[in-house]
């Protein structure tokens, strides 16, 4: 969970150093996205697209937009109340990066 965090925290710092941007890359802020729902779903408190998109550096219509795909793809779901976990698929994709 720290590592997640603290790459989480290193990504968005380069992109502010590096680029002068919060959104950087074509899927940089899926990777963000993605660690900060793993995030949520390893403290067990999901979290709404709005918090999401603040780890992430992102608008929230971009971070639902984004998050949309990621749901679309399988890595994530979101729950009733509007938070999103990891699904098995995105489990087993983060456990590579481990």
């Amino acid at each position: 969970m720290t590592s997640m965090r603290l790459m989480l925290d290193l990504m968005r710092s380069l992109s502010m150093q590096v680029l002068r941007k919060e959104r950087f890359g074509a899927h940089g802020g899926d990777v963000l996205l993605i660690c900060a729902v793993t995030i949520g779903h390893i403290e067990h408190k999901p979290m709404a697209a709005h918090k999401l998109a603040q780890y992430a550096g992102l608008t929230r219509p971009t971070a639902v937009r984004r998050l949309e795909r990621l749901e679309a793809m399988g890595l994530v779901r979101r729950g009733d109340g509007g938070t999103y976990t990891l699904t098995t698929k995105g489990l087993r994709c983060i456990e590579v990066v481990r």
